[in-house]
Protein backbone atom coordinates (compact mmCIF):
# COMPACT_ATOMS: atom_id res chain seq x y z
CA UNK A 1 0.00 0.00 0.00
CA UNK A 2 1.30 3.46 -0.92
CA UNK A 3 1.17 5.27 2.43
CA UNK A 4 1.43 8.72 0.90
CA UNK A 5 -0.66 8.03 -2.20
CA UNK A 6 1.75 9.97 -4.41
CA UNK A 7 -0.43 9.43 -7.49
CA UNK A 8 -3.21 11.38 -5.78
CA UNK A 9 -0.75 14.05 -4.59
CA UNK A 10 0.60 14.40 -8.12
CA UNK A 11 -2.93 14.72 -9.53
CA UNK A 12 -3.79 17.33 -6.86
CA UNK A 13 -0.61 19.24 -7.70
CA UNK A 14 -1.41 19.26 -11.42
CA UNK A 15 -4.85 20.68 -10.59
CA UNK A 16 -3.55 23.52 -8.42
CA UNK A 17 -4.44 26.90 -9.89
CA UNK A 18 -2.79 29.75 -8.03
CA UNK A 19 -3.18 32.43 -10.68
CA UNK A 20 -6.59 33.83 -9.76
CA UNK A 21 -5.98 33.62 -5.99
CA UNK A 22 -2.69 35.46 -6.30
CA UNK A 23 -4.16 38.05 -8.67
CA UNK A 24 -6.97 38.79 -6.23
CA UNK A 25 -4.53 38.97 -3.32
CA UNK A 26 -2.44 41.52 -5.21
CA UNK A 27 -5.50 43.51 -6.31
CA UNK A 28 -6.79 43.67 -2.73
CA UNK A 29 -3.40 44.94 -1.57
CA UNK A 30 -3.41 47.62 -4.28
CA UNK A 31 -6.93 48.65 -3.30
CA UNK A 32 -5.86 49.03 0.33
CA UNK A 33 -3.20 51.51 -0.84
CA UNK A 34 -5.98 53.87 -1.91
CA UNK A 35 -7.56 53.65 1.55
CA UNK A 36 -4.28 54.20 3.41
CA UNK A 37 -3.02 56.74 0.83
CA UNK A 38 0.37 55.08 0.96
CA UNK A 39 2.53 52.42 -0.67
CA UNK A 40 4.78 50.03 1.19
CA UNK A 41 4.25 51.95 4.43
CA UNK A 42 5.30 55.27 2.89
CA UNK A 43 2.56 57.92 2.80
CA UNK A 44 1.84 59.72 -0.45
CA UNK A 45 2.94 63.35 -0.56
CA UNK A 46 0.04 65.62 0.43
CA UNK A 47 -1.44 68.30 -1.77
CA UNK A 48 -0.04 71.80 -1.48
CA UNK A 49 -3.59 73.00 -0.86
CA UNK A 50 -4.03 71.76 2.72
CA UNK A 51 -7.68 72.88 2.78
CA UNK A 52 -8.59 70.07 0.41
CA UNK A 53 -9.29 67.01 2.56
CA UNK A 54 -10.44 64.55 -0.11
CA UNK A 55 -8.29 61.52 -0.85
CA UNK A 56 -5.21 62.27 -2.92
CA UNK A 57 -6.01 60.11 -5.94
CA UNK A 58 -9.78 60.30 -5.72
CA UNK A 59 -11.50 62.85 -7.88
CA UNK A 60 -13.96 60.72 -9.82
CA UNK A 61 -12.96 57.34 -8.37
CA UNK A 62 -12.26 56.01 -11.87
CA UNK A 63 -8.68 54.95 -11.15
CA UNK A 64 -9.70 53.07 -8.01
CA UNK A 65 -12.52 51.34 -9.91
CA UNK A 66 -10.12 50.44 -12.72
CA UNK A 67 -7.74 48.85 -10.19
CA UNK A 68 -10.71 47.06 -8.64
CA UNK A 69 -11.52 45.64 -12.10
CA UNK A 70 -7.90 44.73 -12.87
CA UNK A 71 -8.50 41.01 -12.35
CA UNK A 72 -11.55 40.87 -14.61
CA UNK A 73 -9.71 42.85 -17.32
CA UNK A 74 -6.52 40.82 -16.85
CA UNK A 75 -5.17 37.74 -18.56
CA UNK A 76 -4.64 34.24 -17.20
CA UNK A 77 -1.27 33.10 -18.55
CA UNK A 78 -1.23 29.67 -16.88
CA UNK A 79 -2.05 28.11 -13.49
CA UNK A 80 0.76 30.04 -11.83
CA UNK A 81 0.56 33.38 -13.63
CA UNK A 82 -2.07 36.06 -14.11
CA UNK A 83 -1.48 39.53 -15.53
CA UNK A 84 -3.52 42.28 -13.89
CA UNK A 85 -4.55 45.03 -16.31
CA UNK A 86 -5.45 48.53 -15.13
CA UNK A 87 -7.17 50.06 -18.14
CA UNK A 88 -6.61 53.71 -17.31
CA UNK A 89 -4.67 56.31 -19.30
CA UNK A 90 -3.27 58.12 -16.26
CA UNK A 91 -2.55 55.17 -13.95
CA UNK A 92 1.12 55.11 -14.94
CA UNK A 93 1.56 58.83 -14.32
CA UNK A 94 0.27 58.45 -10.77
CA UNK A 95 2.12 55.22 -10.08
CA UNK A 96 5.46 56.43 -11.44
CA UNK A 97 5.21 60.22 -11.05
CA UNK A 98 6.31 62.81 -13.59
CA UNK A 99 8.38 65.98 -13.58
CA UNK A 100 5.28 67.93 -12.59
CA UNK A 101 3.41 65.31 -10.57
CA UNK A 102 4.64 63.59 -7.41
CA UNK A 103 4.69 59.82 -7.41
CA UNK A 104 1.70 58.28 -5.68
CA UNK A 105 2.46 54.62 -6.25
CA UNK A 106 -0.39 52.22 -5.64
CA UNK A 107 0.72 49.15 -7.66
CA UNK A 108 3.91 47.16 -7.18
CA UNK A 109 5.63 44.53 -5.09
CA UNK A 110 6.22 45.18 -1.40
CA UNK A 111 7.50 42.93 1.41
CA UNK A 112 3.96 42.85 2.85
CA UNK A 113 2.42 41.76 -0.47
CA UNK A 114 5.16 39.15 -0.86
CA UNK A 115 4.24 37.71 2.57
CA UNK A 116 0.56 37.56 1.61
CA UNK A 117 1.35 35.84 -1.69
CA UNK A 118 3.64 33.30 -0.01
CA UNK A 119 0.90 32.55 2.54
CA UNK A 120 -1.60 32.01 -0.29
CA UNK A 121 0.84 29.66 -2.05
CA UNK A 122 1.46 27.75 1.18
CA UNK A 123 -2.28 27.35 1.81
CA UNK A 124 -2.85 26.00 -1.71
CA UNK A 125 0.17 23.67 -1.58
CA UNK A 126 -0.94 22.22 1.75
CA UNK A 127 -4.18 21.14 0.09
CA UNK A 128 -2.39 18.85 -2.35
CA UNK A 129 -1.72 16.43 0.49
CA UNK A 130 -5.41 15.96 1.35
CA UNK A 131 -6.98 12.76 0.09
Amino acid sequence: MNKFNFNKVLLNFKNVDLSLDMANTAKNEFMSNFKSQSFGGKAWRPRKDTKNTRNLLVKSGKLRRDVSNSVSTGHKNNNLSYTLVVENDYAGYNNDGTDRMPQRQFVGMTPELNKKLLLKISQKMNKIWTP
